[in-house]
């Protein structure tokens, strides 16, 4: 398994490894956990979802941050969530992505859950704000390439 790569390029980001990118465009990943995780977000936060090479390709609201022992983050159990039934799995798990760490099922790690995410326009647009309004509109029409396909979103 890669590396994991640095949890976010700003404090509205997060960086995924590109393995998931997919997942989380469809809807299969939905929570991810991260190790020595700074920031706080609240619920509903607006956050841009980018890969490995920095680039923004889907945003998200926040429905859960918090901070947990691996063992309390088990089981966890729902759509768009990988299912671990032990933390010792768990563990194994997140010490393959954080290899420089020592993980067991008392560390402390940063559970955050968010909302199915939205595709960004295929040219990168991504003001959460101007976006969210715009996808909620009977004919949206990116403001920065005045795209109106919506099947051209990245």
């Amino acid at each position: 398994m890669p590396e994991h790569p640095a949890d976010a390029i700003g404090t509205d980001t997060l960086r995924f490894a590109d393995e998931y990118v997919d997942q989380l465009l469809e809807g299969e990943k939905r929570v991810t956990i991260r190790y020595d995780f700074e920031r706080e977000y609240n619920w509903g936060h607006q956050i841009r979802f980018v890969n490995e090479s920095g680039d923004a390709f889907a945003v998200g609201a926040v429905r859960l941050c918090e901070t947990q022992t691996v063992a309390e983050t088990t089981p966890i159990e729902g759509p768009g969530y990988e299912n671990y039934d032990d933390p010792e799995a768990l563990a194994a798990d997140l010490q393959a992505h954080y290899p420089d760490a020592e993980i067991d099922a008392d560390t402390e790690v940063t559970v955050i859950a968010f909302d199915p995410v939205r595709r960004l326009w295929a040219c990168g647009y991504c003001d959460n704000d101007e976006f969210m309004s715009i996808m909620g509109s009977l004919e949206p029409q990116c403001p920065q390439c005045n795209s109106t396909d919506v099947e051209a979103m990245a």
